[in-house]
């Protein structure tokens, strides 16, 4: 890891309501350097996760798609998008997009991406273009829930969420991404896997900052009470 790519570690402070607002400015970063992922053993029945917001540095963006395109069949490759979606050009995405079994961001991020691809998220046409006969978008919609649409599922099916007050988002969509990915990693069928998403973001945003584990009993729990 060498280099400087011009961004620091953003400020977030939160508002009234549990929402905040992310302060970026210049500063020291790492660029990323093919011989550092190329250490890491990935097998098929793994899974990758990416930030859209990796996308944006040119050292990134080369590297990753450099070495997701080196990685065994079998390997789950996800997408999130990120604040930074709107800075992402349309032919970075070309470049990882067809690599990508599973997407996964808010309604905006969503929104955004789909007009810098020209297709909807939620689309048959965007499920096209990403890889494998099985593949996934996931829209989150805060308080109500979550949106699946795979090929499996023709129509969108909607995921709902728990009524727990908002008390801190931060680490909300990361955590929600993690256990709908964890999930499918342990063989749950992808709406199963989004109940237990959705449980884990309910759990996490009612609670301050974005430390501690989730208890997955209750995870599991409170996953089978969501239609």
């Amino acid at each position: 890891m060498v280099g400087d790519i011009g961004l620091s570690w953003p400020v977030r402070p939160r508002e009234e309501g549990g929402y905040y607002t992310s302060v970026m400015t210049s500063g020291i970063e790492v660029d990323l350097e093919l011989s550092a992922l190329s250490n890491f053993t990935v097998r098929p029945g793994d899974c990758i996760y990416i930030s859209a917001g990796d996308l944006v540095s040119d050292s990134y963006r080369d590297v990753i798609v450099h070495w997701v395109a080196g990685l065994p069949e079998g390997v789950t490759i996800a997408l999130a998008a990120s604040s930074l979606v709107r800075d992402v050009h349309a032919d970075w995405l070309e470049n990882i997009l067809p690599m990508v079994d599973v997407f996964t961001g808010n309604v905006d991020q969503a929104r955004r991406l789909g007009a810098v691809i020209g297709c909807d998220v939620e689309s048959a046409d965007f499920l096209s273009i990403l890889h494998g006969e099985n593949a996934i978008a996931v829209v989150r919609d805060g308080a109500r829930g979550a949106y699946l649409r795979t090929r499996a599922y023709p129509q969108r099916r909607q995921v709902a969420s728990l009524d727990y007050p908002v008390v801190d988002t931060l680490g909300v969509g990361a955590t929600h991404t993690g256990v709908f990915l964890a999930g499918l990693v342990a063989g749950c069928d992808p709406l199963d896997a989004l109940r237990r998403a959705n449980v884990a973001g309910a759990m996490a945003v009612s609670r301050p900052g974005a430390h501690g584990a989730l208890d997955d009993a209750e995870i599991t729990r409170l996953a089978a009470t969501l239609s």
